[in-house]
């Protein structure tokens, strides 16, 4: 493509030899002088005008890519920050789940959704001088709805964020309720409240006897899974890394391995 410039230059260099031509036959007249000029006055017109749009074009390139640039990284910027939020909802989520699996277990444990044995009334003989083949259930030991007020009591700390009595309060509850169902939850849930306060190192104790204490409980994905968390935040990638494939190989299906698997991505 030629240039605005060169195209003045051609025209430029045909308009003087067009003068050349006439002056050498000596035809040309102060007319023909007059429309030679003209020419050259519009031709340097022209050339000023296509300047003009040649520049005013190269400024909307030059504004039209930092535009997209800018666009770019904007949209680069709120991807990564939705996907952080998703991870957070998720993980709140498995959170949630949690929770309501386990007041589920204490309901059950208690007989509140299966009909519990302290519900029960012993309604006496059935006839005459003789008495019911179902015999009146046991007491309900003193210790044993002691243990169940402790944890709940505690269990509400958590929920209230107040992090350290709550630890105290399972502490207690372990100390005095060693045979209860929700030992290994306890143990959750002290790990889980130092979590919350980001002493990932006094977590990571609590979730690992869990792990190793009590293999069968309902939490143990929760509790790989934090122990990862805990060791990346303490920069030990190695080991984080391994907790966070152990989640993904061990328990797939679970929402915490679709947790592990992005946390894998990022170390």
């Amino acid at each position: 493509m030629f240039s605005v410039k060169h195209i003045y230059r051609t025209a430029v260099l045909a308009t003087a030899v067009l003068v050349l031509g006439l002056m050498v036959v000596s035809c040309a007249t102060k007319r023909d002088a007059e429309e030679i000029k003209d020419s050259l006055t519009r031709i340097e017109s022209q050339n000023r005008t296509s300047s003009r749009v040649v520049e005013r074009v190269d400024s909307l390139i030059a504004l039209s890519t930092a535009s997209n640039n800018a666009l770019r990284s904007d949209v680069r910027v709120s991807v990564s920050e939705l996907q952080q939020q998703i991870a957070t909802l998720l993980e709140n989520y498995n959170q949630l789940i949690n929770e309501l699996n386990q007041m589920r277990q204490q309901l059950e444990s208690r007989g509140v959704l299966r009909g519990s044995v302290g519900n029960q009334t012993y309604t006496g003989p059935t006839n005459a001088g003789t008495p019911s083949t179902t015999p009146p259930p046991p007491p309900r030991s003193q210790q044993a709805f002691n243990c169940d007020s402790t944890y709940d009591e505690t269990f509400l700390l958590v929920r209230a964020e107040q992090y350290d009595k709550a630890v105290d309060g399972f502490r207690n509850f372990l100390a005095e309720c060693g045979s209860h169902a929700n030992v290994a939850d306890a143990y959750f849930w002290i790990g889980e409240c130092y979590y919350r306060q980001e002493r990932y190192d006094r977590s990571v104790p609590e979730f690992e006897h869990l792990v190793a204490t009590y293999p069968q409980s309902s939490k143990i994905v929760s509790a790989l899974y934090k122990i990862g968390r805990c060791k990346q935040e303490l920069g030990k990638s190695d080991e984080a890394r391994t907790a966070f494939q152990k989640v993904v190989d061990d328990y797939p299906a679970s929402p915490e391995a679709a947790q592990a698997r992005d946390r894998l991505k990022e170390l």
